[in-house]
């Protein structure tokens, strides 16, 4: 598992992407995929192990990670944060008050 996952790192960050690597790339991904579900079959609860299926698509539609804007990722695991607080206090009944609830939320997330 552990030497499938150092290839999926290296492709992760890279400095430059050829398309001409992208087939054999993704099989890389795919096997690692494989190689957790046989061996480590508890780390495939986890979002990330399936995210890195769309490395290689999202390399190719942005190019490599390490030319990401560090902003523009803050910004969207800020956007995610307050989406999954939002769910909290929806699933959760976390407020008795109904009205307070929708007022909270509306004016904490809309506005």
């Amino acid at each position: 598992v552990w030497k499938s996952f150092c290839k999926v790192f290296q492709i992760a960050y890279s400095k430059s992407f050829s398309p001409s690597l992208s087939d054999e790339w993704r099989c890389l991904c795919q096997t690692f995929v494989d190689t957790v579900k046989q061996h480590k079959p508890h780390l495939l609860q986890k979002q990330k192990v399936h995210l890195i299926l769309h490395l290689v698509g999202c390399m190719e539609n942005f190019g490599p990670m390490s030319a990401f804007n560090a902003a523009e990722s803050r910004d969207i695991a800020q956007h995610f944060a307050a989406i999954q607080h939002l769910r909290y206090i929806c699933q959760a009944c976390y407020f008795s008050d109904s009205e307070r609830c929708v007022h909270l939320v509306f004016n904490g997330y809309f506005h």
